[in-house]
């Protein structure tokens, strides 16, 4: 953790544990204007413990649907449904949390308040469970900016 710089928002971070024993760990950083930051990365962990880098171009991490959960403390409003790609590694995911109030809620102006909790995975073409993981999204309620 440490302080955005002045055209970043918040981030989208995931952490994963797959099935057939592989891991993934994905950030997004998302800017002001929509775009996502060139900073944004991952690593892929194969079953056999070998790690591979992940660029910004490697993955793909977009909210869908229309599942969103409205803080009643902070108003901050966080998707609560993601599709998550990694097309050379073959895979396609959608993440989904049984528990949406996991908001970390912060009633200062400097370090805002922050989504983080567990969540489920399974595959986009079926409903078949895939893993699990743990998802981190700030930014949502005021941008990050930590003394």
């Amino acid at each position: 953790t440490q302080q955005l710089d002045a055209n970043q928002k918040g981030w989208d971070w995931f952490s994963l544990q797959l099935d057939d024993n592989t891991e993934l760990m994905l950030f997004n950083i998302r800017r002001k204007d929509g775009s996502v930051d060139p900073y944004s990365a991952g690593t892929f962990v194969d079953a056999m413990g070998n790690s591979r880098e992940l660029g910004m171009h490697d993955f793909q991490l977009e909210p869908i649907g229309s599942e969103n959960w409205t803080s009643p403390e902070t108003r901050a409003t966080y998707p609560m449904q993601w599709k998550i790609r990694v097309p050379s590694l073959g895979i396609d995911l959608e993440a989904t949390t049984k528990l949406p109030s996991q908001e970390v809620s912060n009633n200062s102006k400097i370090v805002p308040s922050y989504w983080e909790g567990a969540i489920i995975l399974t595959t986009a073409k079926s409903l078949a469970v895939r893993g699990s993981g743990y998802l981190e999204m700030t930014g949502y309620d005021h941008k990050l900016n930590m003394p």
